[in-house]
């Protein structure tokens, strides 16, 4: 496994393959038109916008505050990149765990943590909930039964409710899921994003679908 290693704990069994049903019918394209074919050899290409370097990353997540106060940025580069300037997708988690570790940046909207996450954690709801501050959610985790969390859900108009998320498949990944379907139930301003890494471990962002468009946009996560 890749960046960074943990033991290993046996809480979950390994996640499944996600299949791929490649049987849907697709629809036929019509012949293109002469005219089409011209536009196609006359049409001048887009011009490609440089690559992100390993400066351009650290100064984006220095300008959007995810770093915190100054600390060494070149001590935080060289641990990350080394001699390489090329950025790849999990570079940006990669840097923000050596920033913040598992739950140093949770304030921040950071979280990272094996996806097997039980032997790091007693209290995986309480870690959303900081990441999600001022968010018209209340989330209590009450009880942890084998792979299965009970939550607690209220809303600042005094609706409760007691949900289920069944962590058997996809660790971490069930509870992020679970997490933003009840953000999408509040109309909340922020969800909940899966970051690109480098092994066998979960990183998750808390931001708005502006900000994290942005991030793609940019190139920052590959």
């Amino acid at each position: 496994s890749g960046e960074p290693s943990w033991a290993l704990g046996p809480v979950w069994p390994r996640r499944r393959a996600a299949r791929v049903d490649v049987r849907w019918p697709c629809k036929r394209q019509k012949p293109a038109s002469r005219a089409d074919a011209r536009l196609r050899y006359t049409a001048r290409p887009m011009p490609a916008s440089a690559p992100m370097t390993a400066e351009d990353l650290i100064a984006l997540l220095d300008s959007e505050g995810l770093l915190g106060p100054p600390a060494s940025r070149e001590a935080l580069r060289q641990s990350v990149f080394g001699a390489r300037r090329e950025v790849v997708a999990a570079d940006f988690a990669t840097l923000l765990f050596r920033r913040w570790r598992e739950t140093g940046g949770l304030a921040l909207g950071f979280m990272a943590h094996d996806w097997r996450f039980g032997h790091e954690t007693d209290d995986i709801i309480e870690e959303f909930s900081d990441m999600l501050v001022g968010e018209p959610l209340t989330m209590r985790q009450t009880a942890v039964k084998g792979p299965r969390i009970h939550v607690r859900l209220a809303t600042p108009d005094g609706q409760g409710r007691t949900a289920v998320v069944d962590c058997s498949e996809e660790g971490l990944g069930d509870v992020v899921a679970a997490v933003n379907g009840w953000l999408v139930d509040v109309k909340a301003s922020k969800r909940l994003y899966n970051l690109p890494t480098s092994g066998d471990w979960n990183a998750v962002l808390a931001c708005t679908p502006e900000r994290h468009a942005m991030l793609l946009a940019r190139g920052a996560l590959g």
